[in-house]
């Protein structure tokens, strides 16, 4: 399955993909393609809103590269990325919450 398959996703990556161009401590855009494919297999054997999965294998450590670059907790700064994210990729506003606490 790829992450590009309908336009929701298509606008979550192409606002995703610039955070991992520098490929910071080994978290390049193919580390998140791996993670992404594991996680929808392991989601669809588990009955899981693939939505929500594939949301949050994409964006799981958008904020790595702010940790490294100003030192900021790389979970909270990806929290407000993904926010901002999902809100102008028109992502479901019912299952954000979802996605940014996975």
């Amino acid at each position: 399955m790829k992450p590009e398959s309908d336009g929701v996703f298509k606008a979550i990556i192409e606002k995703v993909k610039p955070y991992f161009k520098e490929g910071v401590g080994g978290h390049d855009w193919l580390h998140v393609e791996r993670v992404y494919n594991l996680c929808v297999r392991i989601g669809m054997k588990e009955g899981a809103d693939l939505d929500v999965v594939r949301a949050a294998a994409i964006l799981h450590d958008v904020g790595i590269p702010m940790e490294i670059k100003r030192g900021v907790n790389h979970a909270e700064e990806g929290v407000k990325i993904a926010l901002k994210i999902l809100k102008e990729a028109g992502f479901p506003a019912d299952k954000v919450d979802q996605v940014v606490y996975a």
